[in-house]
């Protein structure tokens, strides 16, 4: 299990270039799909991570970032992702809680 979870539709544009930017990162994630075309993403549970119900909602430690250009903007920031990645590596060696 990962600490981040990515909650998204396979043919979605916009979970598609959150699922690039977690991959060039090297960063692990958890994959939750929703089909859109059934209708999945109006379902209590993911409204209750996104109330708009839409896809990506991108899920980190202490938030949940709903728009894709937001979680790129995340992603992408050196400083930030760079301290995050420290975290999780530091995690998996045992040194962090």
């Amino acid at each position: 299990m990962s600490d981040l979870t990515l909650h998204n539709y396979f043919r979605s544009s916009t979970s598609f270039r959150v699922r690039v930017a977690l991959n060039i990162k090297g960063l692990s994630f958890d994959y939750v799909s929703y089909h859109l075309r059934k209708g999945e993403q109006r379902s209590e549970n993911f409204l209750k991570l996104n109330p708009q119900g839409l896809v990506p909602a991108l899920e980190m430690p202490g938030t949940i970032l709903t728009q894709s250009l937001r979680s790129l903007s995340t992603l992408m920031r050196p400083t930030l992702n760079h301290h995050y990645c420290l975290t999780i590596r530091w995690k998996k060696l045992g040194y962090a809680h």
